[in-house]
């Protein structure tokens, strides 16, 4: 006589099937952008922007946090080298990491370049 239960893995089987196929049609946050929008998403951006206000995935975000990072400036910060070995990450959200910092470092040197030098400074 089977276990009380088993009589509904089947139904439950095909519920997490589904489920499963559902979480992975999903993609991070970044990648659902062009890269057009993605730089119009990122161009309001300064750096005491809190990371959680980027258009970052959550395990971007966690995997973010873990290095003790806040901002955008703190992120700016560390090494790109280090961010690409982050433990425990996957590539996707690397990319993902990647992706958003090259976006803005792109606009932070666009918004420095574009500032005029003061008069009286050499």
């Amino acid at each position: 006589m089977p276990r009380k239960g088993y009589a509904l893995l089947p139904r439950n089987a095909a519920r997490l099937e589904t489920g499963f196929e559902a979480a992975d049609s999903k993609t991070p946050v970044t990648e659902e952008y062009k890269r057009e929008e993605l730089e119009a998403a990122l161009v309001e951006a300064t750096p005491e922007s809190r990371l959680p206000l980027l258009p970052l995935s959550t395990r971007a975000l966690n995997a973010l946090e873990r290095l003790g990072l806040n901002t955008v400036r703190d992120l700016l910060a560390v090494p790109v080298f280090r961010l690409h070995r982050l433990p425990g990450v996957g590539n996707k959200t690397r990319r993902e990491i990647g992706r958003v910092v090259g976006i803005l470092i792109q606009a932070s040197c666009r918004r420095n370049s574009s500032r005029e030098p003061e008069k009286g400074r050499d």
